[in-house]
């Protein structure tokens, strides 16, 4: 009887022993796991952005640095972390992204952790994009009143990324005297640039003076808030060029490029190697 217990004990031992074995590898499997994956985390890659707005009356300063930095971000997720499972999976543009049928060659080429990846990855894109918006909308958002206004005028719509303005009456003109970046949306520099012109002019009523020059068919000019005039504003701020010429203001905006420069200011704060003003230019 006592050797029949003390086998039966034994063998509850041998089993118990095994069952906590079993337990620590679990354990010790899990907790390393979650080790991994706390030493995995990326950190954070979306700040609060605080935008400051431009004041044309007051000459105020915008503070560009927020954009650019979430400009590069945006552009650097994508080229990273969502173009190279667009390649694997075939996926030729952004705009094919939101279409059911990149979803079901996604779902086809990449694996199950790839395509959680790359979920993951659109998510950090789409939130960096909307921060974009937030921020161009919190510059945009404050008005500025022109003063009393002389001479022709019109309501400007806007500015385009590749450097014509559209006014009410149908006329297309574009700043005299400067070159400015411009580009399609793959152009930080020239996104930057026509949102800082769009915050002086859209929206609103502008006076210009045509100089009687064109670049193809449209007509160039000198645009006025007020009694502030634009053209001088984007070379003071460092987002344009004065182009060397005889013209009355060239002058002016060569000197006014050259101050900008040596402060740093606006593009000209980018190290030569980036090139914010290479071509094409307008």
């Amino acid at each position: 009887m006592n050797r029949t217990v003390k086998k039966y004990t034994l063998r509850r031992i041998r089993i118990m022993k095994k069952v906590m074995i079993l337990v620590i590898f679990l354990l010790s499997a899990t907790l390393m796991s979650f080790g991994c994956s706390l030493r995995n985390k990326p950190e954070p890659l979306i700040k609060p952005v605080k935008a400051n707005a431009v004041d044309a009356n007051k000459n105020g300063v915008f503070d560009d640095g927020d954009l650019f930095i979430l400009y590069d971000l945006s552009d650097k997720i994508y080229e990273d972390q969502i173009l190279p499972y667009m390649k694997k999976a075939d996926i030729g543009s952004k705009a094919e992204l939101g279409s059911p049928d990149a979803l079901i060659k996604l779902r086809g080429s990449l694996t199950v952790i790839e395509f959680e990846r790359f979920m993951q990855n659109i998510e950090e894109w789409n939130t960096a994009n909307s921060q974009i918006d937030a921020t161009a909308k919190a510059i945009t958002d404050i008005k500025v009143e022109p003063a009393k206004l002389v001479s022709k005028s019109d309501k400007a719509l806007g500015a385009h990324v590749w450097g014509q303005i559209e006014l009410s009456t149908g006329i297309v003109i574009k700043y005299a005297g400067i070159k400015i970046p411009v580009g399609g949306t793959d152009n930080r520099f020239s996104r930057v640039v026509n949102l800082i012109s769009n915050k002086f002019i859209a929206g609103r009523l502008i006076r210009y003076e045509l100089t009687g020059r064109k670049v193809g068919n449209t007509s160039e000019a000198y645009v006025y808030v007020g009694e502030l005039c634009i053209n001088e504003e984007l070379v003071k701020m460092g987002y344009a060029l004065a182009i060397r010429d005889k013209s009355e203001k060239s002058e002016k905006l060569i000197k006014l490029e050259e101050e900008s420069k040596a402060s740093r200011r606006g593009l000209w704060a980018f190290h030569p190697n980036d090139n914010p003003f290479a071509e094409p230019l307008y």
